[in-house]
């Protein structure tokens, strides 16, 4: 009895908390492992049939936050060569740079805009770039020509530290970041075109949007 008796008091004190503490040191930043976690969260959307909506998704979205509420004016494509194993998702929305901010962050509750239009179904701005990521071997980008500037991001993948980490285009040393651009429908048709060449090792999950 007196050994079942001193066990209790034991249980009692580790799961009552009963000692008296001053509280715990705690470190500034929450300890963890960013690109594992990232590899258990993002693993579900590797494959076309779960990632593909992501992005049309997105660029439905996007339309609702420019308040274009028109079904028939909402004109999405999707592009696929299965020969080179290239997809791109399109829309004629157009996205200003202050958009990619909130997509250059996993998991920011605020990426998706939510209170901009009653129909965006964005969340935590997940989904899309986990396609991005988990779905292209090399790398994939988000391109947007809007009110006469090109901005332009993407993921490098097939370098694992880096594959996580969201990035500006670069062009002869200039990022491509709310830079003029003349001609959009001149760039739309070289996305096209690059599409339809990518090499055969490049899967990649490309969302382009592209305004006049």
């Amino acid at each position: 009895m007196a050994n079942s008796s001193c066990k209790k008091e034991e249980h009692k004190t580790l799961w009552g908390m009963e000692d008296t503490v001053d509280g715990f040191i705690l470190p500034k930043e929450i300890p963890i492992k960013a690109a594992f976690t990232l590899d258990q969260l993002t693993g579900r959307f590797q494959s076309v049939k779960d990632g593909l909506p992501e992005l049309v998704k997105n660029a439905k979205d996007q339309y609702a936050r420019l308040q274009i509420v028109d079904r028939e004016d909402r004109h999405i494509l999707v592009v696929a060569n299965t020969q080179k194993r290239s997809l791109a998702v399109i829309d004629f929305a157009g996205a200003p740079a202050k958009n990619f901010k909130g997509w250059t962050t996993w998991s920011d509750p605020n990426a998706g805009q939510a209170d901009a239009a009653k129909d965006i179904e964005a969340g935590h701005g997940n989904g899309g770039k986990a396609f991005m990521v988990r779905g292209a071997k090399k790398s994939a980008y988000l391109e947007s020509c809007h009110q006469g500037k090109r901005t332009k991001m993407g993921f490098v993948n097939d370098r694992p530290k880096d594959r996580y980490k969201p990035g500006f285009a670069q062009s002869s040393g200039v990022a491509i970041n709310d830079i003029d651009v003349s001609d959009p429908v001149t760039r739309f048709v070289e996305v096209l075109a690059r599409i339809s060449h990518m090499d055969r090792s490049f899967s990649a999950s490309v969302s382009v949007i592209i305004s006049r």
